[in-house]
């Protein structure tokens, strides 16, 4: 579909949580070869005074960097592919990939104390679903 009778917000939307990703995984790498944030790093994911023994430690947490940095392109690219051949089962891959990765992600940041990472997992559960779903609904009525 020509991106000019892609409704602006949805698709919009969509890409920029990809890029968000993309950026935010690189730079919590980065963080690596910041000592000096490693503590602040560890005091805001865990919303509180980092416990003597946190579960991730700072280079856990950096090492996930890479993690979500790839999820966002592999999203990227779903959603792209999405837009120019829509099908139904791209549509349900990508609801599915968000389903299965969500919940089990902030299951685990739950049990280990992680708040914000499971707060932030939630929220993008409820917004690339229901984005996602609203972009579907926009692909099928206008082919």
């Amino acid at each position: 579909m020509p991106r000019s009778l892609m409704p602006f917000p949805t698709l919009s939307l969509l890409k920029a949580l990809a890029h968000l990703h993309i950026i935010g995984g690189i730079v919590l790498a980065l963080l690596w070869w910041l000592p000096h944030f490693h503590p602040i790093l560890l005091t805001t994911l865990y919303l509180q005074n980092v416990p003597n023994q946190p579960p991730l430690n700072a280079f856990g947490l950096c090492l996930l960097g890479p993690t979500v940095a790839s999820w966002g392109i592999l999203c990227r690219l779903g959603l792209d592919y999405l837009v120019h051949a829509p099908s139904q089962r791209t549509y349900r891959g990508l609801l599915l990939a968000i389903w299965i990765w969500a919940p089990l992600d902030t299951a685990m940041c739950l049990s280990q104390g992680i708040m914000l990472a499971a707060v932030a997992n939630m929220s993008m559960i409820i917004l690339f679903s229901y984005l996602l779903h609203r972009l579907w609904q926009q692909l099928k009525t206008s082919s």
